[in-house]
């Protein structure tokens, strides 16, 4: 009988101690861990706004490496999707549900053994800092039970999931630091007033930049150029749009383009439109071609922090690059202001 008797005393000071550790238990599920990461925002948030990138540094895709992945959506836009099935962590969504370009992401995660009202959200926030960034990184889970918070507590998930975030961007931290430095040296912008600008042009939907070439632009000005009825008909340098541009992806809508004295009629194959008169910030170049899109995402940031971008940025070939040493080829590089 005693030892009846001091196996239920001492079941009921296992209960007791349970509910006492359900009481000091956390109540929701909150992480917030922050890195300097010595890059630009730029080149930290490829690596953040497409999920697919997050399989080099994700702490998770490295518990399991065998994890299935199946992505959705534009990268860096809301409704950018992953969803998961692994027997290492369990199956489940992520999901981009807003998006401050270049700022911060706000992502709701679902986990199929918490149950489909089971919502958490993760934010992602990039802050100037010095020449780089902090990088912060949130998780705000729903209320857990009150009987599951003695379990939370006893099996440290909350210090567990720290620790993920911790070395989450570590591993992001690395990556970015290793890649190729953008440019360093502060853009000198010129505000200046530009004039309606009409315009044939050829228009490629959603092509990526390393697709975009010298031959892509001959074939486009010897089309157009037979189009007016000579390259002397055109009423200013040669030019090309890129509509839409996603620095995620390095995906855009491009327009190469040439200026004339008033609209055309629209012919199969071409483009016709308009630049609308109005301020714009001005920036000119000098180099390679293949090198403006680092230019174009280091000068789209500083011109976000003090106008509203009006119209799609534009490049002007104001030079002509045969048999020149690129480095003195210069390309003005326009963005179309409120």
């Amino acid at each position: 009988m005693k030892f009846v008797k001091y196996t239920l005393f001492g079941l009921l000071a296992i209960v007791i101690l349970y509910i006492v550790a359900c009481t000091i238990g956390p109540k929701k599920f909150e992480v917030k861990k922050s890195l300097s990461i010595n890059a630009s925002a730029d080149m930290i948030w490829s690596e953040l706004a497409n999920f697919k990138n997050w399989e080099a540094w994700s702490p998770w895709h490295q518990y399991d490496t065998s994890m299935v992945n199946t992505y959705a959506g534009e990268a860096g836009a809301v409704g950018h999707k992953n969803a998961w099935t692994s027997t290492e962590m369990g199956n489940g969504t992520q999901e981009i549900i807003e998006v401050d370009n270049l700022r911060r992401i706000k992502s709701s995660l679902k986990f199929a053994d918490w149950g489909e009202d089971a919502i958490t959200y993760s934010e992602y926030i990039l802050e100037p800092e010095g020449e780089g960034c902090k990088a912060t990184w949130t998780m705000d889970g729903s209320e857990i039970p009150f009987m599951f918070r003695g379990l939370m507590l006893l099996m440290g998930a909350q210090k567990s999931v720290e620790q993920d975030y911790e070395s989450g961007l570590a591993a992001l931290k690395k990556i970015v630091e290793a890649k190729p430095k953008k440019i360093s040296k502060e853009l000198v912008m010129e505000e200046i007033t530009i004039d309606d600008i009409h315009y044939v042009g050829k228009r490629w939907s959603r092509i990526h930049e390393s697709k975009v070439d010298s031959a892509l632009f001959e074939s486009a000005y010897k089309e157009l150029g037979d189009y007016i009825g000579g390259m002397d008909k055109m009423t200013g340098a040669p030019f090309s749009i890129g509509h839409h541009y996603d620095p995620a992806t390095g995906e855009m809508d491009l327009e190469i383009a040439l200026p004339v004295a008033a609209e055309m009629r629209v012919a199969p194959g071409i483009t016709v439109g308009k630049i609308p008169a109005g301020k714009a910030i001005k920036h000119v170049y000098y180099g390679a071609y293949d090198q403006t899109a680092e230019v174009w995402q280091s000068l789209m940031l500083q011109v976000g922090k003090n106008h509203m971008v009006r119209w799609s940025g534009y490049e002007v070939y104001v030079d002509d690059p045969t048999g020149k040493d690129m480095s003195q080829v210069a390309t003005w590089l326009i963005v179309p202001i409120n």
